[in-house]
């Protein structure tokens, strides 16, 4: 199959389920651009089944391939040009979007003014808070954000259900010994009597 050819691929549910690995959107964006062809990706969130695309196109418009991976796969740099093909201008190919029309045409238009409003003023701003890195993660907790504490112990109840549940520190080893309703933890089943510890971050 030639390059930029009659096939096209449409990321949609494969870039939700694969951004937050970098390793694997690396390789199918990468494998995309170099066997289909850069002007025969096309980018799609499938919001209808996820909510609001904004996180997948803030990770895409910020994603790169590694110069270890384009030198090891021969995968392409994401340049800007390539990045707003995917975005949108490879679609405007596939469904015969005038472009120059549309460009005219979009800076007057009500969509075009709340976008400039929304620029002045974002409301949501979308912005991702908290540490992102792990450097960042690591000084957050040396400042005493997130402590590590409250440690809970768990038992788990009598062999015919072995199921596990929250119990006082003290009362483990006799709370394994009684029969209680059943309540499901999500944990995996413990030999009866067996302490569970678990740090809780604040």
């Amino acid at each position: 199959m030639a390059r930029n050819s009659n096939v096209y691929a449409e990321l949609g549910s494969t870039w939700h389920c694969n951004m937050r690995d970098p390793d694997s959107a690396t390789h199918i964006i990468g494998k995309l651009v170099k066997h289909i062809g850069g002007k025969n990706v096309l980018y799609g969130s499938d919001c209808i089944w996820y909510g609001s695309p904004q996180d997948q196109i803030q990770a895409l418009g910020t994603f790169q391939i590694s110069d270890k991976f384009q030198d090891k796969y021969g995968y392409a740099k994401i340049t800007p040009e390539l990045s707003a093909c995917i975005f949108g201008l490879n679609a405007a190919d596939v469904y015969n979007v005038e472009l120059d029309e549309v460009l005219r045409t979009a800076q007057s238009d009500p969509i075009a003014r709340r976008c400039e409003a929304y620029r002045e003023n974002p409301d949501p701003h979308f912005q991702t808070l908290g540490p992102k890195t792990r450097r960042e993660f690591i000084a957050n907790l040396k400042c005493g954000a997130g402590r590590l504490s409250r440690r809970r112990h768990w038992a788990t109840k009598p062999p015919s259900t072995g199921i596990a549940m929250p119990v006082a520190k003290g009362d483990a080893s006799e709370h394994s010994q009684r029969i209680a309703s059943p309540i499901s933890s999500g944990f995996p089943i413990r030999p009866a009597g067996t302490r569970w510890v678990i740090d809780c971050m604040i």
